[in-house]
């Protein structure tokens, strides 16, 4: 006999979510099976079943003139029978992924042709959509007051396509329609109609805009007041520092509420937009850095002024900065073997960021390794007590360098790891393991998990085995990345011996 409890409504749906991490294939075939077997589990099954959609071909299938898409659809009216049906099932739907074809076109004629509605889900809450071809009219139909997110991508090669401007009707119908809408995503081109549907949508919690080049400076500047942004992602390569600047309203505070920020353009824009962040709460940074001036110290202001607004509230940095391809082309021309070129990040370029005492990760992905000696590591590792995640690149992002590029970093560097680092899990930097073994007398190794290591010359399988298990004895993965994979796996077996 079955527990009374499995008759309660709220346990049954909780036990059915709990589940949902099943095969989804094995998970939906079974939850098809237990709406059929108890008359109490009927509603919370299809209800689970129906929650998430990955197109619309199931909503289909419960019409029968458009169950087989070889067969022409006729234009009568659905029936009172058919309608309900699909009302019912429809009505479930909370989450959907769709592109708009002309199955959708469809579908939308028939609904509106019974009652007027071409609304056919509306209790959806999240919603990714393509928008392709010429059936942009149809976006309302995801329409609903309970949609919270929204994750539209557009392919047209025009920004004042009508792809863009539908987007923008119905962007501006869900500011009415969809007040509890606090998440947006955009991809492809915006026409201005767009920019300033994104500009008027305050209540925004979370944004992310890819709009390859057709941002305006009036958008962003709008963006930057709404109160209750927590979470932001632009690509702003397009817009200009002093385009920004007189757009913004003078002596306002930015993003009053920007927690999570990563952006893709000028060092020029991000020192003025990170400068005009007082009192930031900003927690995650991600600076996706462009420019052709292939000197990392063109960062050292925009690092200064990250070290003095977030010094209090920064845990997570990430910092990409990569070389244009025709700079890439000259830079066999560069000795590598000089501490004075100016084409990779070093301690002087990294120190600003001395303030921030209480990151817990950061990554510095760039197309060279930083310089760094072992007394260089030691200083960053000083300067974050708390680090839990260090990524500092293992080798370089171009090949013809990879064999010839050298880290100045030893095995000693890793004895300052395990002595300076508690709390480290993962770690990725580049090593010359030619030199001799460190002394570890008296050592108590640290809670290190992921190590990756990047360095042109095999390592000594005997030697390094024994270094990182006395420094890291609970390490689970280690990477050595370069052409001597073998001796890599060599070292990581002897860990486990």
């Amino acid at each position: 006999m079955m527990h009374q409890a499995l008759f309660v409504d709220e346990i049954i749906r909780d036990v059915f979510e709990h589940c949902s991490d099943f095969e989804d294939t094995e998970f939906r075939r079974s939850l098809g099976r237990l709406s059929r077997c108890c008359r109490a589990w009927k509603e919370p099954a299809l209800d689970r079943l129906w929650c998430r959609l990955s197109s619309l071909e199931p909503l289909l299938s419960l019409i029968p003139r458009l169950s087989d898409p070889s067969k022409p659809t006729p234009l009568a009216p659905l029936s009172p029978q058919d309608r309900a049906i699909f009302r019912s099932y429809a009505s479930r739907v909370k989450h959907i992924r769709q592109g708009l074809g002309p199955r959708i076109d469809q579908l939308l004629s028939l609904i509106a042709s019974c009652d007027g509605d071409a609304t056919i889900l509306p209790g959806v809450q999240t919603a990714q959509i393509m928008v392709a071809g010429g059936l942009y009219q149809h976006l309302p139909f995801i329409l609903s007051p309970r949609l919270n997110q929204l994750d539209i991508t557009t392919r047209s090669i025009d920004g004042e396509s009508e792809a863009s401007q539908a987007v923008a009707r119905f962007l501006t119908q869900a500011i009415d329609i969809a007040p509890s809408l606090t998440s947006l995503t955009l991809r492809g081109l915006a026409c201005q109609d767009l920019n300033r549907a994104v500009a008027s949508m305050t209540n925004l919690r979370c944004l992310s805009l890819l709009l390859h080049g057709t941002l305006l400076p009036s958008t962003l500047a709008a963006i930057a007041t709404f109160p209750n942004l927590e979470e932001l992602r632009i690509h702003a390569s397009c817009v200009e520092r002093d385009a920004f600047t007189s757009s913004i309203i003078i002596n306002s505070p930015l993003f009053p509420a920007l927690r999570t920020f990563r952006i893709r353009g000028h060092p020029a824009l991000m020192e003025v937009m990170l400068s005009k962040m007082e009192h930031s709460n900003i927690s995650c940074l991600h600076l996706e850095i462009d420019g052709s001036n292939r000197s990392p110290t063109s960062a050292v202001p925009l690092l200064e002024i990250i070290g003095r607004t977030l010094s209090s509230s920064l845990q997570d940095l990430t910092i990409e900065h990569h070389l244009d391809l025709d700079e890439a082309e000259e830079i066999d021309t560069i000795p590598l073997d000089t501490k004075s070129n100016n084409i990779c990040f070093t301690i002087d370029t990294l120190r600003p960021l001395a303030k921030t005492r209480y990151l817990r990760r950061f990554v510095l992905d760039s197309s060279l390794p930083p310089y760094l000696r072992d007394k260089d590591l030691k200083e960053l590792l000083l300067q974050w007590p708390v680090l839990e995640h260090l990524d500092l690149g293992t080798h370089p992002a171009l090949d013809s360098l990879a064999e010839k590029w050298m880290s100045e970093i030893t095995l000693y560097g890793l004895v300052l790891v395990a002595k300076h680092s508690p709390q480290l899990k993962k770690l990725a930097l580049p090593i010359n393991p030619s030199t001799s073994g460190p002394k570890l007398d008296g050592l108590v190794g640290c809670g290190l998990q992921e190590l990756s290591l990047g360095c042109p010359l095999p390592p000594d399988t005997r030697a390094l085995a024994p270094v990182l298990s006395a420094l890291f004895p609970v390490l689970v993965t280690l990477d050595g990345r370069g052409r001597h994979e073998d001796e890599w796996v060599g070292v990581m077996s002897g860990l486990d011996e």
